[in-house]
């Protein structure tokens, strides 16, 4: 098997969405002639590349409030803004949307993993123990019923076994070594969404031929900058040294 079949998505897409051999981050405006593309190119991120990029975003200074030559450029092309609006909203939908597409990719590669696991002796002795710990969370309230138990005692046990279920359940799947969904506050992928518009926004501006100062724009395209740098980097470490 290749390296590129390796990490490559069942369709063919890159694992983590970008490719880049010398990712850095972008201090030049670097838009496509066609501003679809940079919403295009978001929707393929997965939720671990988003809440990386979340994160990293959270440290950056000029993430601790909106520039303000941003908000003039914005206030002064409402009909590109709306354009851009658009493009995004058909691409990744409101944040809620985005975070379930992103989940989608995410579940490709988990499903990979999973996958490999059940391959493995390891997972075959969990399938037991599963089946043991149901057999044996069924017994009891079983054998209870059976003797006519009083319905206190039954509600007890029941809760009993939902709380073992629980606590086994957690206990296999750490056995198990499956990825967990990465937590994403749907206000902070707000933000990176609001990145994605306002880089699509200098796209569409550059496209209809208006002219946009140079600083301005690095401004307005910084956010997609470091989503980009953050998909980047975490491509080069999947791409890494295998053991």
């Amino acid at each position: 098997m290749s390296l590129t079949q390796k990490y490559s998505l069942p369709d063919g897409s890159p694992l983590y969405g970008i490719r880049s051999e010398t990712p850095a981050p972008v201090q030049s405006v670097m838009v496509p002639a066609d501003a679809a593309k940079i919403p295009r190119t978001a929707v393929r991120l997965g939720s671990r590349v988003l809440a990386v990029a979340i994160d990293y975003r959270l440290h950056q200074p000029w993430s601790d409030a909106p520039d303000p030559r941003v908000a003039s450029l914005r206030a002064a092309h409402p009909k590109e803004l709306a354009l851009a609006e658009t493009l995004v909203r058909t691409e990744l939908g409101d944040p809620k949307t985005w975070r379930n597409k992103a989940g989608e990719v995410f579940d490709r590669h988990r499903e990979a993993v999973k996958n490999r696991r059940r391959k493995s002796f390891l997972t075959g002795q969990l399938t037991v123990l599963r089946g043991l710990l149901i057999l044996a969370l069924a017994i009891v309230p079983i054998g209870m019923v059976a003797v006519g138990a009083p319905l206190l005692e039954l509600v007890a046990a029941g809760l009993a076994a939902v709380a073992v279920a629980v606590g086994c359940g957690q206990l296999i799947t750490t056995h198990e070594r499956i990825p967990e969904y990465p937590r994403i506050r749907l206000r902070w992928l707000a933000d990176l969404r609001h990145d994605v518009v306002d880089a699509t926004f200098v796209a569409v501006l550059i496209s209809a031929g208006v002219a946009v100062e140079s600083q301005v724009a690095a401004a307005a395209s910084r956010g997609w900058d470091s989503l980009r740098f953050v998909a980047s980097k975490m491509d080069e470490i999947s791409r890494g040294r295998q053991i």
